[in-house]
């Protein structure tokens, strides 16, 4: 009887001491952190949970790496922390942290290509970017949309031009054309099929889509 007593106690022992650890941890892991301004950290592609930590204290942000570490662990975080540029408000807690990291809360840029702009007036723009990575491509005239555009760190100038093509794409589609010789005649049943099927239609398409071109 006086075993069962002694196990009896070593376990509700156990248990108070495990149920206190999660709550220290708990309190601890949702407590505002040292930082006592918005900062800056650059977390790199690779890196595990460790390296992470460890870029977080150095800049301030947390002052108990093993901790963040553990933390993440006990909720099945670990696989799914980020890289990026992430701007950590100040007082921000261990669990804040893991939760910008894990939904991917990166600092966004802005760059603003202005209407009237040249492509080679809107090149030099990115090129002068000093966020934006890698070389850019050549850029017809006309073929990219003035518009801010908002990107994250790690985007390439190619990228950036790609989506200045697509948004244009998107406002601007390019038109169907039909050749049509008011000499020959060339073109014109392809023109009257059109012209059928835009009297079909319950909001006729504009008469414009149709080129001449006399040969």
């Amino acid at each position: 009887m006086r075993r069962i007593r002694t196990l009896v106690l070593l376990i509700v022992i156990t248990a108070l001491s495990v149920g206190g650890t999660l709550w220290w941890e708990d309190r601890n892991f949702s407590a505002p952190g040292p930082s006592a301004k918005e900062t800056v950290v650059i977390i790199r592609p690779g890196g595990g949970a460790r390296a992470i930590a460890s870029s977080l204290a150095e800049a301030g942000v947390i002052d108990r790496p093993l901790l963040f570490r553990i933390g993440v662990r006990r909720r099945d975080r670990t696989t799914e922390l980020k890289a990026g540029e992430y701007a950590f408000p100040a007082g921000v807690s261990m669990a804040q942290v893991m939760d910008m990291l894990v939904e991917h809360t990166v600092l966004m840029h802005r760059i603003t290509i202005a209407e009237g702009l040249t492509s080679e007036m809107a090149l030099a723009i990115l090129n002068a970017d000093p966020v934006l990575e890698g070389p850019s491509t050549s850029a017809t005239e006309g073929s990219l949309l003035p518009e801010t555009y908002v990107f994250e760190r790690g985007t390439t100038r190619a990228e950036m031009l790609e989506r200045m093509r697509e948004s244009l794409g998107r406002v601007m589609p390019v038109p169907r054309v039909i050749e049509l010789s008011a000499r020959t005649g060339q073109g014109l049943q392809p023109w009257i099929d059109w012209l059928l099927r835009q009297e079909r239609q319950i909001a006729p398409g504009p008469l414009t889509d149709v080129h001449h071109v006399h040969a």
